[in-house]
Formats: structure tokens, C-alpha cells, sequence
């Protein structure tokens, strides 16, 4: 059999990542550490350009509507439209975090408070209700007999445990502030470097696509321009879809806690919109602490809540999301799931928040990988 000229080739190229692969794999502890510092020195950076990204999706539509309002503005209406339409993006952001924050921290604090407070009251009732069910089925009064729960004990030891916490907490305190104090630095290093960016996106994208014509081939540099639009169009749709869903699913969420008379509906729908902007697990989440929270006050209503947001998640999954989402991920359900797992996993909830419009632009370009070898597969043999 007679090899082609670019087959040899082929076989040297498989045999090399062979061999690299293998290599790896007998050194993969040391790889993880090199890649964790370099995430960490980078970790400003990289933070950087999400926001740039998050920053970038309302900067657009505000420039747009300046250069519609100051049509025959002049040079100083294009002088002072990105650094006025930057700040008033940057302002929006803020001011929705500080929202955000203004809902949930002071029921958040009443709500600890009165944890704490209540928990005697709290293990009466889960006594009350205990011996009341015991009394009424044969199973939970054998369960009783067999097993004797001291109830004093049981409110001395989860005090003494919340103590003993509380001098750990005093203990960690200098860690816990420098941790703190490093990511603040970090974050205004982030935000410092996503205004540099998007003050300057048009000037750094004709820097770098000048060096890649100049040192790599002009294929690469073009396909590498069209995978960082296709990434922006989908980063920018999933971001936006992603808040509004969150926006509707919280407005909705509070309107039914509100006609249910559910305890916590404020603070519980902020945290179900928060906890939505994670793809396939936040669900579960704010259901989860919502649920914790009303059943310190009465579990009947903590039963009707899950009821609730299970039917309100119904909803939300099969009518607002393809509706306001749409298909802008185009990604299957099976792939989601994977992307939030490996994504949360390696990066956090960094990872969680970005591997699914990422996997998304990497389905894509697979698909359509697949399409021209097909494609040219068919013309071959023809």
C-alpha cells in the first residue's frame, strides 16, 4: 500500500499527542499545580473579562441609543460617548447589585435572628409533632419506643455546638480578613481591567488581530475572529436571557408566596431569581433554603411552598424559558448538565455561570465541523 505524501505526517502528528498524553498522565499532579498558580496570578485578569463581558451587553445598547439621540452631535457627542455610556453601564450594574443586596441582607439578618432566638421553640414543636405522629401510626410509635430522644439533651448540645462555633469563628478571624482583603483587591484589579478593555475594545481588537496577521497564518487569524464573534453573540444572548428569565421567575415566584400568605416572600423570590442565573442546579438551591426557612415557622406552608415552586419551575421550563431564552444556547439538555458539572467543579461558580454558552460555541463548531467533512465527503465521492 502505497502511503500519500501528507499521511506520514498525519501518523508523526497522533504519535506526538500519543506521547504527550501519556506524558500528562504520569505527571498530572504537577500539571494541576501549575495551572492553579497561573489561574491565580491571572485570576484578576480572567475576572476581568467577565465582567467586560457582562459590562459589554448593556455598554452596546446604551451607544446605540446615544448615537440615535446625538445624531448631529458633533466630535464631542463621539468624544464623550464611551466614557459617559461606560460609566452609565457600569452605574446599572452596580445599582442592581445594591438592590439586590437592599432586599435580602436585612431579612436575611431577621431571619437569623430569629433562628436563633426560636430554636427552643422550634425543637417543642418537632417534639410535639413527633409524639402526636407516633400516637396516631403504629410505625412511629414502635420507631418511639426503640428510640428514646432526649430533648433537653438535644437543645443543650446544638447550643454548645452554635458556642464552640462561635469561638471558632473568633479564631479565624485574621484569615478570614485577609482572604477578604485580597478579594477586594482582586475584584477592583478585575473591574479596573474590564473598563480598560471596553474603553479601548476597538483599539486592542485591531492590536491583536495586526499581530496574529503578522506571526500566524491569515486562516487561523480569520476562523480565530470568527469563533470570538460567534462567542460574543452567544455570551451576550445567554447573559441577557439569563437575567430576564431570573426577573420573571422572582417577580412570579413572589407573587404566589404573596397570595399564599407564605412567610419570607421577599426575601426568599430575590434568592429563587439570584440562585436562577445558575443553569440546572440553582433551582434546587433556592428551593432548598426556602424551604428551610418556612418550615422553621410552620412545615405545612413549607410543604405548599415546594408544591408552588415546583409548578411555578414547570412553567418556567417549558414556557418562559424557550420563549425568552429561546434556542440562543442551542445546546441539548444531556450537555448542560455535563457543562455545569465540569465547569463548577474546575472554576467554581465562575465555572458554572460560563460553561454553558462556552460548551455552547464549542457544540456549535463542532456541528459545523461535522457538516463540511460530511460535505466534502459527498463531493469526494462523487
Amino acid at each position: 500500500m502505497k502511503f500519500e505524501c501528507d499521511q506520514p505526517r498525519k501518523l508523526l502528528r497522533i504519535l506526538l499527542l500519543v506521547l504527550l498524553a501519556y506524558w500528562a498522565l504520569q505527571h498530572l499532579t504537577w500539571i494541576a499545580g501549575l495551572v492553579g498558580t497561573v489561574l491565580r496570578v491571572l485570576s484578576p485578569l480572567l475576572l476581568g473579562v467577565c465582567f467586560a463581558f457582562i459590562l459589554n451587553v448593556p455598554l452596546r445598547s446604551i451607544e446605540t441609543a446615544w448615537s440615535l439621540t446625538f445624531k448631529k452631535g458633533g466630535v464631542w457627542a463621539d468624544r464623550l460617548k464611551r466614557p459617559i455610556c461606560l460609566a452609565i453601564s457600569l452605574g446599572i450594574v452596580l445599582t442592581l447589585l445594591c438592590i439586590l443586596l437592599f432586599l435580602m441582607l436585612p431579612e436575611l439578618e431577621k431571619t437569623i435572628t430569629l433562628l436563633v432566638e426560636g430554636l427552643p421553640t422550634y425543637l417543642q414543636r418537632i417534639e410535639e409533632w413527633w409524639n402526636e405522629t407516633a400516637t396516631s401510626l403504629p410505625f412511629f410509635d414502635r420507631l418511639q419506643t426503640s428510640l428514646t430522644i432526649d430533648w433537653d439533651k438535644l437543645t443543650d448540645s446544638i447550643v454548645s455546638i452554635i458556642s464552640q462555633g462561635s469561638i471558632d469563628v473568633v479564631n479565624t478571624t485574621v484569615n478570614f480578613t485577609t482572604s477578604l482583603f485580597n478579594g477586594v483587591v482582586n475584584v477592583i484589579l478585575a473591574v479596573t481591567f474590564a473598563l480598560y478593555i471596553l474603553s479601548r475594545k476597538e483599539k486592542l481588537g485591531a492590536q491583536f488581530l495586526q499581530i496574529g496577521h503578522t506571526y500566524l497564518p491569515h486562516r487561523f487569524v480569520d476562523r480565530t475572529k470568527e469563533v470570538c464573534a460567534l462567542s460574543n453573540q452567544i455570551f451576550s444572548k445567554f447573559i441577557i436571557g439569563q437575567v430576564t428569565e431570573a426577573a420573571i421567575l422572582g417577580v412570579l415566584c413572589f407573587i404566589g408566596m404573596w397570595l399564599l400568605r407564605l412567610p419570607y416572600a421577599l426575601m426568599i423570590s430575590v434568592l429563587v431569581g439570584v440562585t436562577a442565573l445558575i443553569p440546572v442546579f440553582g433551582a434546587f438551591i433556592g428551593a432548598g433554603v426556602g424551604a428551610f426557612l418556612i418550615i422553621m415557622v410552620d412545615p405545612l406552608k413549607a410543604l405548599w411552598f415546594l408544591i408552588f415552586l415546583i409548578l411555578l419551575q414547570q412553567v418556567e421550563g417549558n414556557l418562559i424559558y424557550p420563549k425568552v431564552v429561546g434556542k440562543s444556547v442551542g445546546l441539548p439538555g444531556i450537555w448542560v448538565l455535563a457543562a455545569v458539572t465540569i465547569g463548577g467543579g474546575a472554576f467554581g461558580l465562575i465555572g458554572i455561570l460560563f460553561a454553558v454558552p462556552i460548551a455552547s460555541v464549542l457544540y456549535y463548531l463542532l456541528k459545523e465541523d461535522l457538516k463540511e467533512k460530511e460535505s466534502s465527503k459527498e463531493m469526494q465521492s462523487k
